[in-house]
């Protein structure tokens, strides 16, 4: 707006106001310049417009299309995106970090006992304790399905294999209240450390997938 004054032209942006109370407010401000006969520049005109309900419901939308409905997780699309900063961060700093993808084994069988709803108890439960697992900056996303991918920062190959029997043993020993009870839950978990010999996070993604599938055709759990 500065610029468009500065050079008397109309300008228009959005930006945030304060309220006496100092809380804040997004408007919408317009500035519009107003001249003589002459089309000498004799003084503007300011016109503001609250817009704060409009970005509140734009940040909702945003929330909502990188978080998945029904666990409150990151949503696969947003665990994709935090994964290239993740990697870049890694490269720049050396800084390692752990993938691990997480799966319910058996989760066929739960949904076709007791119904998709105890499925969707189930998967919001694993959600619950896989994250209450994580250490501060650690972060989890619903991968898809019944499979999630947890983000470990700061770990070496045998810190990482800690954190994922620890996710592991912690899952087991907190079964899923249902109604007629509780229902025990295992995991299956493939994990992979950052290295600079991997080319890529879709590499990197791959092998902690053929593990998982390791893991799942070896017993499970």
């Amino acid at each position: 707006l500065r610029d468009c004054i500065a050079r008397g032209i109309q300008g228009h942006r959005e930006l945030v106001n304060y309220r006496k109370n100092g809380t804040t407010y997004w408007v919408e401000l317009s500035v519009v310049p107003v001249r003589d006969d002459r089309g000498v520049l004799t003084h503007w005109i300011a016109i503001e417009r609250d817009i704060s309900d409009r970005k509140a419901q734009e940040k909702e939308i945003e929330r909502l299309a990188m978080e998945d409905h029904l666990t409150g997780l990151l949503n696969r699309r947003a665990a994709e995106a935090r994964l290239e900063v993740e990697w870049s961060r890694a490269r720049r700093e050396k800084s390692p970090f752990a993938v691990a993808l997480v799966d319910a084994d058996r989760f066929k069988l739960v949904n076709d006992q007791y119904g998709h709803h105890v499925g969707d108890q189930v998967l919001i439960h694993l959600a619950r304790t896989l994250e209450s697992n994580l250490r501060g900056g650690d972060w989890i996303a619903r991968w898809g399905g019944e499979e999630f991918l947890m983000c470990l920062h700061g770990l070496d190959a045998r810190g990482a294999v800690n954190a994922g029997e620890r996710a592991r043993k912690f899952v087991k020993s907190n079964p899923v209240p249902i109604a007629v009870g509780s229902l025990p839950i295992t995991v299956s978990i493939g994990i992979v450390l950052y290295s600079s010999q991997v080319d890529s996070i879709e590499q990197l993604l791959a092998e902690a997938d053929a593990l998982l599938y390791e893991a799942k055709h070896t017993g499970r759990d």
